[in-house]
């Protein structure tokens, strides 16, 4: 019996000193951590012009790679440009925001990741370099009916007072820019007109007029804002 307990007790120090080497000489177990930089990739939409639309892509990533990094919450925020103070503009859970606006003023923005934990893995906060984009002139419509429509000429932070907006075209087959419409602003900085409704005669066909190729929209000097001359192509 004696040579028994012995035994077995030279055979649990043994596993004890197995078990301890292996732990010695294992692979870790350590969490690693990960820093992080935020990325802006290319909006869908550039037009910076005032009322149209805009769109901001921003994800995280490991730094140094391509790998993108989904835990963790990221928030946008802007402010105008030269201010102190920001604003959220959106947020998501998730490490990345995807987010369209329409431009009203000049604005700057940056985006800020909180940092997360996944897999095993610390993320660490971050936050992006701060970005501007410069609101052009251009219209917005305001108002529209069967009856009335109005827009507004901005950014209202420059003031487009009874000021002209000339308009021009180009059309197939001919060279040039060819004379559009001309309307002026009120004082606060809009054209409204009334909609009329023509019924084209029966039986008569209407002969289809020629594809425009450009449009061109010149904004005189106003509000601090210099001249500008917004021009655009169209493809079929």
């Amino acid at each position: 019996m004696r040579m028994s307990r012995a035994f077995a007790v030279a055979v649990a120090a043994v596993l004890i000193a197995v078990a301890s080497l292996a732990g010695a000489t294992g692979p870790a177990s350590a969490k690693a951590t990960k820093t992080t930089e935020i990325r802006f990739e290319s909006p869908a939409a550039t037009g910076t012009g005032y009322g149209d639309y805009y769109s901001i892509y921003a994800y995280v990533y490991e730094a140094g790679t391509n790998t993108k990094v989904y835990t963790g919450g990221l928030t946008v925020n802007s402010r105008p440009i030269g201010g102190t103070t920001w604003t959220p503009l959106a947020a998501n859970t998730s490490a990345y925001v995807i987010e369209g606006f329409q431009l009203s003023e000049s604005f700057e923005y940056q985006a800020v990741y909180a940092g997360g934990t996944s897999g095993g893995n610390t993320y660490t906060a971050a936050t992006s370099p701060v970005f501007k984009v410069d609101v052009q002139r251009g219209i917005k419509y305001i108002e529209k009916s069967p009856k009335k429509v109005c827009a507004e000429v901005g950014p209202l932070s420059a003031p487009y007072k009874n000021k002209p907006v000339t308009t021009s075209y180009k059309v197939a087959k001919k060279k040039g820019w060819q004379k559009g419409y001309t309307f002026r602003t009120n004082k606060k900085s809009q054209h409204c007109y009334k909609v009329t409704k023509t019924k084209a005669p029966k039986g008569v066909k209407v002969p289809k007029g020629p594809k425009l190729k450009a449009s061109k929209t010149v904004f005189v000097k106003s509000g601090g804002m210099k001249k500008y001359v917004d021009i655009q192509h169209y493809t079929y």
